[in-house]
């Protein structure tokens, strides 16, 4: 071979063999490169976005996460129920519910089941997929349904059973007017369907999410302050009230006026416009005609029985006009007293007097006013102790 040809062989072998070299060179680069970024790049990238506001962009770097990482099943159970809260957002349905469905199926022990599963019932009542939202109920109703010991099934609702148990708790919780009313067996059957519709509602509302909308977890955290602070308060005040025999007593002597039952008088009130009806009325009165006897002749005349209670207001009447009438007589009648436009002329029914009660008589009442002063001044030192404590600084003229 020619010197010349040899060169240019040579020349040509080594070219071929840089190109493949650089290839190498390059494909290891771009290998070394994506495994030295790690598949926590894609999920930090994804948090960052998401973080932002950027979703469509969002999904795609936990869609990477998951394709490029070695990923645990319980985190990609975790990233798989926000990547259908993500599409969820977007409005891209289908797609989300694909992912919620993976949740269970990734790791049965999630944390996130439970919320998956309400929202893929959500989600395919959105999509007007009715029997599929109720097929997909039934079949995690009759899951963890069991057979509970003692308990009487007293309705179903689907295939979820409703026990006398539960039903008994929601009555314990009434108030005791409306559990006394409950005893027919109508008044039972209207309960049941009260109950059973709350449920349904309930269950509803949480597959539709409504329970994580701001205004409702505002109000939550409100209605939880609450009756912490009712539960604070009958640690802090009602186990500290302690009551002996002789306390009460002694309440009760240094405290009779509180417990003796004031004169008062039944009333009836005539209400009437006008100056002409007065002397009519009068003109009546003085005639001993009957109440029903005055109210046919008078069309514009209403009446109302009432109760008046000497010391306390009523019917906006003066201090001296209240007293005026305890000085009246059964029959008789005083006024008219105008009030608001109003003439007002009350008749005298019946007069009770002031009368004592014995302790013994009373004690219970005497117990909860002994109970109830004691709370408030429990109370106040508490409230007293906890301005101090945390060094409370009021600025009311700041407040506009």
């Amino acid at each position: 071979m020619k010197k010349d040809t040899r060169f240019i062989v040579l020349f040509l072998t080594q070219c071929v063999i840089g190109i493949l070299l650089g290839f190498l060179v390059f494909d290891k680069g771009e290998k070394s490169q994506d495994q030295s970024l790690g598949a926590d790049f894609f999920k930090n990238v994804a948090g960052k976005l998401h973080a932002a506001g950027l979703i469509g962009q969002a999904t795609q770097q936990y869609e990477l996460y998951l394709e490029k990482g070695n990923v645990d099943p319980s985190v990609r159970a975790k990233i798989s129920y926000s990547l259908g809260e993500l599409y969820e957002q977007e409005g891209h349905l289908e797609k989300a519910i694909s992912w919620f469905y993976q949740v269970e199926l990734l790791d049965p022990k999630s944390n996130y089941i439970t919320d998956a599963n309400q929202k893929i019932v959500a989600i395919l009542e959105k999509l007007k997929k009715f029997g599929a939202a109720q097929s997909f109920m039934n079949e995690k109703t009759s899951l963890k349904k069991e057979k509970i010991k003692g308990a009487s099934v007293i309705a179903r609702v689907g295939e979820q059973d409703i026990y006398d148990y539960q039903v008994n708790e929601y009555i314990d919780r009434l108030p005791e007017a409306m559990k006394a009313n409950i005893k027919t067996p109508a008044a039972r059957k209207d309960l049941l369907q009260k109950f059973i519709i709350d449920q349904l509602l309930w269950k509803k509302s949480k597959r539709l999410g409504l329970e994580k909308e701001p205004a409702f977890i505002k109000k939550l955290e409100q209605v939880t302050k609450q009756l912490l602070v009712e539960k604070l308060l009958k640690t802090e005040i009602e186990s500290k009230i302690s009551v002996q025999e002789d306390d009460l007593k002694n309440y009760f002597k240094a405290n009779k006026e509180k417990f003796m039952r004031k004169s008062s008088l039944s009333v009836t009130v005539l209400e009437y416009k006008g100056k002409k009806l007065t002397e009519k009325i009068k003109d009546l009165l003085r005639k001993k005609q009957p109440l029903e006897d005055i109210q046919k002749k008078l069309p514009g005349l209403s009446s109302e029985e009432h109760v008046v209670v000497k010391g306390r207001p009523f019917q906006n009447l003066s201090e001296n006009e209240r007293k005026s009438l305890f000085k009246k007589s059964v029959g008789s009648w005083a006024g008219p007293f105008l009030k608001g436009g109003v003439y007002k002329t009350i008749l005298i029914k019946e007069k009770r007097p002031s009368e004592d009660f014995p302790f013994e008589k009373i004690r219970s009442f005497v117990e909860q006013r002994y109970k109830m002063e004691k709370g408030q001044n429990l109370y106040k030192e508490l409230v007293k102790e906890s301005f101090k404590t945390e060094d409370v600084q009021l600025f009311v003229e700041r407040w506009k």
